[in-house]
């Protein structure tokens, strides 16, 4: 009986190597010489890095860079300008819409509501020229702060993805 278990271990670890070997080497149906031909791993890598990187813009003059929950620790202490880093936790492009929360909490609560501390922004469609980003993407939001009595409004100007502007005001896009 220990050895039907052993052999068929044996059996899963082996299928288990050949699917990661297929996926790693990206193996091609059989040649006319009936043999299997593996694409060279390394050539998706060099097209990768052969490909142009668009230039990260820079932030504009006088942005303050914090995380959302920095940001509703005291409002007040970033009045004006700011460069709202975070992830997405809910999108509406129909709706024209996104919430943000901080970066720390994207591992530990990856569903919509359970963020302690969140940033709606409004991006209508008629006010905006791109795309309203994904749920669970890294983003960085500009926009200036305004303190309210009970927290604060956030007007956003434009979004970055991984330092490129994916959605911008477009009275500020002149």
């Amino acid at each position: 009986m220990k050895a039907k278990y052993s052999v068929l271990s044996a059996l899963m670890v082996v299928a288990m190597l050949a699917v990661a070997a297929s996926a790693f080497f990206k193996l091609q149906p059989q040649g006319a010489s009936g043999t299997q031909t593996a694409a060279a791993p390394n050539a998706a890598i060099a097209d990768i890095k052969a490909a142009p990187e668009a230039p990260v813009e820079p932030l504009p003059e006088g942005a303050i860079e914090v995380g959302v929950e920095k940001l509703w620790s005291d409002p007040a202490a970033y009045e004006g300008l700011v460069a709202l880093e975070g992830y997405v936790t809910q999108s509406f492009p129909d709706r024209g819409a996104f919430v943000m929360a901080d970066l720390k909490e994207a591992e530990c609560c990856p569903e919509a509501g359970c963020a302690e501390f969140t940033v709606p922004a409004k991006v209508p469609a008629t006010e905006f020229s791109g795309e309203v980003p994904n749920a669970m993407e890294s983003v960085v939001a500009i926009g200036k702060v305004t303190p309210r009595d009970k927290g604060f409004d956030f007007s956003v100007s434009e979004v970055r993805r991984d330092g490129k502007v994916i959605l911008k005001r477009i009275s500020d896009a002149a």
